[in-house]
Formats: C-alpha cells, sequence, structure tokens
C-alpha cells in the first residue's frame, strides 16, 4: 500500500457467504420450484459450496405452522459434531396480494429468505447474527464505480494521466477494465 493512501489492508476480514458451508434458501424449499407441495416431506439434499449432506423434513407443526426439520455434520477442528434443529418458517403478503415465505431466524428471530451456516460454527442463522458479508460487497470500490458513471471524470484521468496521481490512474484503469 502507498504511504498515506487512505486504505489499509483489513486485518480481521469478515467471513462471507460464498465460504458458508450450508446456505439454506427459503426458495429452494417453498415456491414454484420448491419441494414443499402442501404435504408433509421428507429426504435428503446436497447443499452449501461443499455439498454438504443435509437430512430434512418440512412439515407443519402442532399450531399449522410449516416447520423445517434439519439434521447435517459440521467439522470442527478435525472434528465432526452432528446438529439437528428446527426452523420454523413465516408468510408475509406482499404487494400485488401474493404471499412470500421466509425462515425466521432461530437465532434472533428476523425474517429471512437465506440462512447460513458459516465455517467454525454448529447452528443455522443470518447475515446479521454471523456479521456476514459478499464478496461482492468487500471488492466494490465507490470510487471506481462513480468514475464508471461518470465519463466526464473519467476521460481527462485517461487522456493526461501525468497530471493525475497514481492512485487516481490506478482506479480509471480499474473503472476501465470492469474490474
Amino acid at each position: 500500500m502507498a504511504l498515506g493512501s487512505g486504505r489499509w489492508p483489513r486485518r480481521n476480514r469478515r467471513l462471507t457467504i460464498e465460504e458458508c458451508p450450508v446456505e439454506l434458501d427459503v426458495d429452494l424449499l417453498i415456491g414454484p420450484r420448491g419441494v414443499w407441495a402442501g404435504t408433509p416431506v421428507s429426504g435428503e439434499l446436497q447443499w452449501g459450496v461443499n455439498d454438504t449432506s443435509i437430512r430434512f423434513t418440512l412439515a407443519r407443526d402442532d399450531d399449522l405452522r410449516l416447520t423445517f426439520a434439519v439434521e447435517y455434520a459440521v467439522e470442527i477442528d478435525d472434528a465432526v459434531e452432528e446438529v439437528a434443529e428446527v426452523i420454523r418458517f413465516t408468510t408475509v403478503v406482499i404487494g400485488c396480494g401474493g404471499l412470500r415465505h421466509l425462515f425466521v431466524c432461530p437465532r434472533c428471530g428476523d425474517r429471512r429468505k437465506k440462512l447460513y451456516v458459516p465455517p467454525g460454527r454448529t447452528r443455522v442463522g443470518c447475515r446479521g447474527c454471523y456479521d456476514l458479508t459478499s464478496l461482492h460487497h468487500q471488492r466494490h470500490d465507490n470510487r471506481v464505480a462513480v468514475l464508471r458513471r461518470d465519463p466526464a471524470r473519467l476521460r481527462p484521468i485517461l487522456q493526461r494521466p501525468d497530471e493525475y496521481s497514481e492512485s487516481e490512474r490506478y482506479l480509471a484503469m480499474r473503472a476501465v477494465v470492469g474490474e
């Protein structure tokens, strides 16, 4: 890094959703492409980054609420831990009169479309509970995006590069290359 650039390397980089071995997406369970058709369903899915095997039962509980009982194995420090938990669903009415199904995060109770099990953890939770980000957000640089959107700012840097600092030329090249 250049001295005084203001961009320090990250020491404590946040985990990304792409690194999570298990990612549960409500749309793959309920909806037009989902496995739920109104009757209890059991089975096994290969899911997530490492094709983690998840045994599941999708059914209604005693209060007639839709639940998702999952069992999966998580490897932590060369030991495998079997996990079993029940995840509830909720339904919200959307603007056009339809329904949207969402998970209820077992850790915080928030409604979420996706739930994750990060590396080194055993329980399902949402992005907020595990402070997860995405690779896109880690790699996005707003200064490059501004140059891409405004050719009037980018053109002078490309036409007269000696009049601009090394960091401005670097950002301009990233904007041109599309990185």
